[in-house]
């Protein structure tokens, strides 16, 4: 009889497209990397500890309402001044003579606020002389 030859187990993947493919695909990170700045704003905590909340110094609070717009108020004072995004440096530094020893700004966002609104917001606070910006939880 015929003996039938059997083909061996010894299959063999071709891995010179693969390693290509993933040539390529480092090649694109390592040209695009240089090309991409990730910018940074430094917050700090929106609530702090217990040590810090017993300071009595007053805060400004910025409140972004449900169209945009914004609420001014010194340590959550019932008194409010609704101000405009591009008026916010400008009032901030006025409050910040008033109150020389105010340091910390707080932005209040709502569900519905839009995030450039409040990137812009703490950009004019961190321009109008405030260190400690920060963003309070919803």
């Amino acid at each position: 009889m015929f003996k039938r030859k059997r083909k061996g187990d010894d299959a063999e993947i071709n891995l010179v497209p693969f390693i290509d493919l993933l040539s390529v695909c480092i090649c694109f990170m390592l040209l695009t990397a240089v090309w991409i700045q990730a910018g940074v704003l430094e917050t700090k905590q929106g609530l702090g500890t217990e040590s810090e909340a017993k300071k009595d110094t007053a805060a400004l609070w910025v409140e972004i309402g449900l169209n945009n717009d914004l609420l001014v108020s010194v340590g959550g004072n019932k008194a409010k001044k609704r101000v405009h995004v591009k008026n916010l440096e400008t009032y901030a530094s006025t409050l910040k003579g008033q109150y020389p020893s105010m340091k910390t700004a707080l932005v209040l966002p709502s569900t519905s606020s839009n995030y450039s609104t409040m990137i812009k917001a703490m950009n004019s606070l961190k321009k109008a002389d405030f260190p400690n910006v920060g963003i309070a939880p919803l």
